[in-house]
């Protein structure tokens, strides 16, 4: 755990990148990402970042990477969803959307078995079957964020990702500042359109209105937050 400590920008492996105590920021040559115990990020094989920690209370994290062509391997062994519905695009090391995610039971779940096991002396076996589970946990997630940008009723398809990009924007700004106050056009500024633009375009990508999204956050956030500070019986 440290207070502070800065890491210099160096581009890694596909990485999912989680904070047990405090707040980290992850900085990329297109975002700035505030994690915290309730949020996790994945970063693109061969995307270039840098960590900052800077806090009076120490901040620990937790980060996972996979090998280049593990994930590869694990959808061209499976092609299928946790629905079981085949998936039918590829799923790339490179090719997941860069932002903050609410915390994910399944992916908590799968971190977190590596994490108690990370000191244990693993035989290749069981090390494997834990990057698995994990690895599907990640496709299943890749999978339902791709069907987003197709919400959007636009022709061409660079402009629904200029679009999804921005709205991600968006969101990753609500998620970063739960915490705090916010209001539509602070929220909007950070996606770079206008608040009617980002109120209608968010409400139909992510299925729910900003506010909608701002209030399940805080109560589930807060439901965490009473279950850790819950004494034991």
């Amino acid at each position: 755990m440290h207070n502070r400590y800065v890491v210099e920008p160096v581009a890694g492996t596909l990485s999912i990148k989680t904070v047990k105590r405090g707040r980290a920021h992850w900085t990329t040559s297109e975002s700035r990402f505030s994690v915290d115990e309730d949020s996790f990020l994945v970063l693109n094989q061969g995307q270039t970042y840098s960590l900052e920690l800077k806090s009076v209370e120490p901040v620990q994290t937790y980060c996972v990477f996979l090998k280049p062509g593990f994930l590869e391997a694990v959808w061209s062994s499976t092609k299928r969803s946790a629905e079981g519905l085949l998936l039918e695009e590829g799923v790339s090391s490179s090719g997941f959307f860069e932002r903050l995610n609410p915390y994910e039971p399944t992916i908590r779940y799968q971190m977190g078995r590596i994490w108690e096991r990370k000191d244990d002396d693993l035989t290749e076996l069981e090390s494997e079957e834990l990057f698995i589970d994990l690895a599907e946990a990640l496709i299943r997630t890749q999978h339902v964020s791709k069907l987003e940008p197709f919400r959007l009723d636009l022709a061409k398809s660079a402009t629904r990702e200029e679009i999804h990009l921005r709205l991600n924007l968006g969101r990753d700004y609500i998620l970063s500042n739960l915490h705090l106050p916010m209001k539509l056009e602070q929220i909007a500024a950070a996606a770079c359109l206008s608040s009617f633009h980002f109120h209608r375009l968010f409400t139909t990508v992510f299925e729910q209105t900003p506010h909608s999204f701002v209030t399940y956050q805080r109560v589930e956030r807060a439901k965490r937050l009473l279950s850790r500070t819950r004494p034991q019986r």
